[in-house]
């Protein structure tokens, strides 16, 4: 079998970008001033999760849905004690797992708490946060097996990913994360130089994409507490789509972190959903 390494990025993908990346400011009903996000998510057409704990603060997931569809948001909602935590104190890895509310095609949210960041140790090697939404359910990504496997080995996978759900610009890790799945990182983010190359920058935020047997099964915000120190702003960036899903439905294609001073908590968002085709495969 044919190992695929790296996909060049598609002009879908480079026109989504024009004008989508690294942009600021406040959406919904919040405040015009940036960094304000005084009314994000917009009240009354949002149902939240039930909170829980990590280290002092806390956390909960959201679903946003306007009633004629004009725009939906599914994030998670921390504490300025949970998303600027302490390292040193708070010094253990840590999951989070909660069930998204709502009617989405996402079934939980796994936050992952880094402390010493995880590999490549010289590029996400600090601490940060892994903030998986799972298209598949807890019992499910549970039973995926730890697999790490040298290059030009055969994949562990029965099916391999399917061409179309390969997004543009990404490369393969060649290691199964168990209760995670493979993970596919940004070869065009500012962390690598190229696939598999670190570029020497401070790794701040990316974003990746998880896949196990065949199918996507996680979008994957990764986001480091230094970068929540310093978010003053909100800040929204392109997801480089595929062509298809796995399953038919509506999924996001912008990713948005943002800082509320009025209750001193930070979003991390999923947001700008199209509706896309199911996989051939």
């Amino acid at each position: 079998m044919t190992k695929r390494q790296y996909r060049p990025t598609t002009r879908r993908a480079v026109l989504g970008g024009i004008g989508a990346a690294s942009v600021t400011g406040i959406i919904g009903t919040a405040s015009a001033k940036p960094g304000k996000g005084q009314g994000f998510p917009p009240r009354g057409r949002t149902e939240y999760s039930d909170p829980q704990s990590l280290g002092n603060g806390e956390i909960k997931a959201f679903h946003t849905e306007h009633p004629n569809g004009k725009w939906e948001y599914l994030g998670v909602e921390m504490t300025a004690e949970a998303a600027t935590i302490d390292e040193t104190e708070f010094d253990k890895p840590e999951l989070v797992a909660i069930d998204f509310p709502g009617n989405t095609p996402f079934e939980w949210l796994g936050l992952n708490w880094m402390p010493g960041g995880h590999g490549p140790p010289d590029v996400y090697g600090v601490p940060h946060f892994d903030i998986h939404f799972y298209l598949n359910s807890q019992e499910e990504i549970a039973e995926i097996p730890w697999v790490n496997y040298p290059p030009g080995s055969d994949d562990p996978y029965d099916v391999d990913l399917a061409d179309d759900q390969y997004p543009p610009g990404y490369f393969r890790t060649e290691a199964v994360v168990n209760g995670m799945g493979e993970h596919l990182f940004d070869a065009n983010s500012h962390e690598w130089a190229e696939p598999g190359v670190a570029s020497g920058e401070d790794f701040t935020e990316t974003f990746v994409w998880g896949h196990w047997d065949g199918d996507l099964n996680f979008f994957e915000p990764m986001v480091t507490t230094e970068f929540f120190e310093n978010l003053d702003q909100t800040v929204v960036n392109p997801i480089s789509m595929p062509e298809r899903m796995p399953e038919a439905g509506n999924y996001p294609t912008e990713y948005q972190m943002g800082h509320h001073q009025n209750r001193n908590a930070y979003t991390v968002v999923l947001k700008a959903f199209e509706s896309f085709e199911a996989s051939e495969q």
